[in-house]
């Protein structure tokens, strides 16, 4: 059986791997040009590298972390013994998180369900701790990078062929031969597709597993084309479609020394109307630099993001509208500035911060404000040998939500 996966995060990821481990060939599609990842990504940049997505995967509940001491044991995923907490922006103060093993001995706290979808999209940050990071008895990554997670997944069976840098434009349902046909376009930049290329044939398919809410939304980058008045698929894309996006902006931040008098490695900011998350990403396993400089990456409040988005709409009259680089370059400083203030009151005699590479990145659709409700975590429709999955079909939220739906998809598909 052949299955196309399209979409390389965390949710494709998982579900490709565990289709391949029951001895299906699975080809995954993902966009990306440096490789799968999706939000789990990192970005290499003038020698430096950066989680810029997915800070952490934080395991709330016995399953996940289940899981993911699964994962380290295969190298997957490793512990990062970071000092992190919550820091009082107005008041610089720093408060370390409460670590407790509860009764899951080196597991989650015991009935603590997580992180839910933020209630209000104008919430500073969701949650009580952004994405369990305090709640969690431990806390992983990948390494070198976040990025590494879906990568190790997906070489470690045999049987995953990775299309990378691959736009999958148009999927067409065979009812007699009861087989899906993809088309797409390959080595064109997200933000830059040029109109009127003709897509190619990218194969033939038993069944297909969508594991990006983006190809269900029109006037985003990963949008499939489909005629809405009979494709088979109008009432599934039609429900991720009204998946309401939640936009978040990350600034990548290299300095030339270390602040050394910074209390913390990350923190869940509070008080803050523009950051929610300070991450000291140096400190993360397999990113220590020997140089002296130091990686940080923030992560913006949804206010602030909501505020930016609506001076610059994530699509105009139904059609995506690309970040610029201009126009990243005028969200960068505001997101130092922000840090800048939350640090204030750790650095010697109101030290200036003077980057040696100052870089912001808009996630469009960073954390869906709700999510679908459905029996099975994932939309499932066994006539057309077809499922969607991520965390915008999770009551969970982020990583854990997308693992626990392409965990999903593969067992239904």
């Amino acid at each position: 059986m052949r299955i196309a996966v399209v979409g390389g995060g965390l949710a494709g990821a998982c579900c490709a791997h565990e289709l391949a481990v029951s001895g299906k060939d699975v080809t995954l599609f993902d966009m990306g040009a440096r490789g799968p990842g999706g939000r789990a990504s990192c970005r290499p940049a003038e020698g430096y590298c950066f989680d810029h997505g997915c800070q952490v995967l934080a395991p709330v509940d016995r399953q996940f972390q289940n899981l993911l001491s699964n994962w380290e044991a295969r190298g997957i995923v490793t512990q990062w013994e970071g000092r992190v907490g919550t820091l009082e922006a107005a008041m610089g103060l720093f408060t370390p998180r409460h670590k407790t093993t509860a009764d899951v001995g080196d597991g989650a706290p015991a009935g603590d369900e997580g992180d839910k979808h933020c209630e209000s999209p104008d919430s500073s940050f969701c949650g009580s701790g952004f994405f369990g990071a305090l709640q969690a008895a431990k806390l992983y990554v990948g390494a070198p990078g976040m990025n590494s997670i879906c990568e190790r997944l997906l070489a470690a069976e045999p049987n995953v062929t990775v299309e990378t840098y691959c736009r999958v434009t148009r999927v067409d349902w065979d009812g007699e031969q009861r087989t899906w046909r993809l088309d797409g376009l390959r080595g064109q930049s997200l933000d830059h597709s040029k109109e009127g290329n003709t897509p190619y044939f990218l194969g033939t398919f038993d069944a297909l597993v969508v594991a990006d809410v983006m190809a269900g939304t029109p006037g985003t980058p990963g949008t499939l084309n489909i005629d809405q008045e009979y494709h088979p698929l109008e009432k599934h894309f039609s429900a991720m479609a009204g998946v309401p996006p939640g936009s978040l902006f990350s600034a990548m931040i290299a300095l030339p020394r270390a602040l050394e008098g910074v209390p913390f490695d990350a923190a869940v900011v509070k008080g803050s109307t523009d950051l929610q998350w300070i991450c000291r990403d140096s400190s993360k396993p397999g990113r220590g630099r020997d140089d002296g400089h130091e990686c940080w990456v923030v992560v913006s409040s949804a206010d602030f993001a909501l505020r930016m988005v609506q001076a610059m709409p994530l699509s105009i009259d139904g059609k995506y509208n690309p970040q610029t680089q201009v126009y990243l370059d005028s969200i960068a400083p505001k997101l130092l500035a922000a840090f800048q203030d939350c640090v204030a009151s750790f650095l010697n005699n109101g030290e200036n911060l003077q980057p040696t590479y100052l870089k912001a990145q808009r996630w469009g659709n960073a954390a869906p404000a709700t999510s679908l409700e459905l029996p099975h975590e994932c939309i499932h429709d066994p006539e057309l040998n077809f499922a969607a999955c991520g965390d915008f079909c999770s009551p969970e939220f982020g990583a854990h939500g997308a693992l626990r739906s392409g965990h999903a998809a593969a067992n239904l598909i």
